[in-house]
């Protein structure tokens, strides 16, 4: 339990810089451009995310759902401002679901996450 109280609490302390790196390395696997805008934007929506993911592993699973509900909705009419197509923002998908995988299994390894509980921190994401 130790260990997903550190992981909880560096994910939440460091929110803006993995935010920062992760925005960094997911913008080149884009098969299009991206403006600083929307990569000043993302890094935002990241640090957010990840203050929320670190919260959340503190919290019952209900809260959890509940919270992302509310992150994905703000996010999305975030996306719906810029005047994006969804097909624009969908493409990212993939590619930012395993850089995040990537960084939040680096996190759990360098804190000695059981395997068990690091799993169920990427179904969380």
């Amino acid at each position: 339990m130790e260990s997903i109280l550190n992981v909880a609490k560096h994910l939440t302390e460091n929110a803006q810089s993995l935010s920062n790196t992760i925005v960094d390395d997911i913008v080149p696997t884009f098969p299009h451009s991206v403006s600083q805008q929307e990569i000043d934007q993302a890094k935002i929506v990241y640090t957010e995310f990840l203050e929320f993911l670190g919260a959340s592993l503190l919290n019952a699973e209900e809260h959890v759902h509940t919270e992302l509900v509310k992150w994905s909705k703000k996010n999305g009419e975030l996306q719906a401002a810029l005047g994006q197509p969804i097909s624009t923002v969908i493409v990212r998908y993939p590619s930012t679901r395993s850089i995040f995988i990537d960084h939040l299994t680096a996190v759990s390894m360098a804190y000695r996450l059981p395997a068990l509980e690091m799993i169920n921190l990427i179904k969380r994401f």
